[in-house]
């Protein structure tokens, strides 16, 4: 994954997990890193945007108006650095990297993007109204073209987000994305974070998914792990016999999971299912759910229990998080749900129970999202769930293609 956690004005970074740090690289004479809520301060990165700490300089003519309350100091999703360009086609340039894909399949880019002003040091100039977008392009092909912001004169258009599925092809090729925009006066600021690239999520096998991390919208899934177990002449679905299908439906994601629980008289099969998920979008996952399909007669009875650790990971007992559970159950209460305060990480454990008893249970199919909050992230369009794609680990960093198969998602 790409991290758009930009650290300098000519070498952003961008950490690609098994090839280090890549550089950014820009010829555009107005592109600024700015840090958490300092955008708009004296003197930050050479100049500043319009917002509500500008301070009513001495020769302010504009008094009061000398500062803005448009909400400019609320962090960037993340909540570390970001990059700001002047969207002025006169003075905007492609901000680029260079990236390799090692292998075909299916990718996810997201981004967050928002549209700001500049100002100058007196704040008696730059006033009107503006709009902002990001085009971006993958080996000289355009990828996708952000939404056009519109704002009116010292305005915030607030954080947005950006997700496109594309087709990738071997090989190295730019990155690129450039700041379009019209002025009408006033200098308009395109900015840009959290700038990644992963491997979709595909159909496949539990299998198959072990050992990788891959991403479903703006929604990163890694630490995939599964034990099936069985007593007497009970069934459980290995890992290469459970398949497991991505699902992307309005604000839910997750899997819908498909195996063979089986347990007659006297029999009991067990499987444990594990994973994390992580927004790369800042605190929009707000609730989890649960449905499962079967059957249960004779006094047997399936059950799934799910513990979800919200904020931190299973594995250290969810020391600095919340823990919180779920239960389906047949021959009855076969779906549950849970809601709980947004937050960017939760990490899964469910635990599938089929029991006898004197009589036959049986599970077939499970269906696992996690959803976000409609007024934080609206949902759109959503996209068609991505084709089978091979869940091999990227090489070293991503991919270079010749954009096709495009699949759009805009909030």
């Amino acid at each position: 994954m790409a991290n758009g956690d930009f650290t300098s004005v000519t070498t952003p970074n961008s950490v690609f997990p098994s090839a280090g740090v890549a550089a950014w690289s820009t010829t555009a004479p107005f592109v600024f890193i700015y840090g958490p809520g300092g955008a708009d301060a004296i003197g930050a990165a050479g100049t500043y945007l319009w917002g509500p700490t500008n301070p009513g300089l001495p020769n302010c003519t504009l008094g009061a108006l000398c500062k803005s309350m448009n909400g400019l100091t609320a962090t960037s999703p993340d909540g570390n650095n970001y990059l700001a360009s002047d969207a002025d086609p006169v003075f905007s340039g492609p901000i680029s990297q260079t990236i390799t894909i090692g292998g075909t399949g299916q990718y996810v880019l997201n981004f967050d993007y928002a549209a700001a002003q500049f100002r100058n040091q007196s704040g008696t100039a730059f006033n009107g109204a503006t709009t902002s977008a990001w085009k971006v392009t993958l080996a000289g092909s355009t990828l996708t073209t952000s939404p056009v912001l519109s704002i009116s004169s010292h305005g915030f258009s607030g954080w947005k987000e950006d997700s496109v599925t594309f087709t990738g092809t071997l090989g190295t090729n730019l990155l690129s994305f450039l700041a379009v925009g019209t002025p009408s006066g006033l200098p308009p600021a395109a900015l840009l974070d959290s700038v990644s690239i992963m491997h979709a999520c595909g159909s496949g096998t539990v299998a198959s998914y072990i050992g990788t991390t891959c991403a479903i919208g703006d929604k990163k899934f890694s630490n995939f792990k599964y034990t099936p177990t069985a007593i007497g002449s009970a069934v459980a679905s290995s890992a290469a016999q459970t398949t497991i299908t991505p699902i992307m439906s309005g604000n839910n994601y997750g899997f819908d999971i498909n195996g063979i629980w089986d347990a007659g008289p006297n029999s009991a099969a067990d499987a444990v299912l594990s994973y994390t998920v992580q927004s790369l979008a800042g605190d929009t996952i707000d609730d989890a759910a649960l449905s499962l399909t079967g059957s249960a007669i004779g006094g047997g009875f399936a059950t799934v229990g799910e513990t979800i650790c919200e904020g931190d990971l299973l594995s250290d007992g969810c020391a600095s998080g919340t823990s919180a559970t779920l239960q389906a159950s047949l021959p009855s209460d076969a779906t549950d749900s849970i809601t709980f305060a947004p937050t960017d990480l939760v990490d899964i454990s469910k635990d599938i129970d089929v029991f006898g008893g004197a009589g036959f249970a049986s599970l077939s199919d499970v269906i696992d999202t996690v959803s976000q909050c409609a007024l934080c992230d609206p949902p759109g369009d959503p996209p068609a769930v991505p084709e089978p794609a091979s869940l091999a680990l990227l090489g070293f960093g991503l991919a270079g293609l010749t954009g096709v198969g495009l699949i759009r998602r805009r909030r």
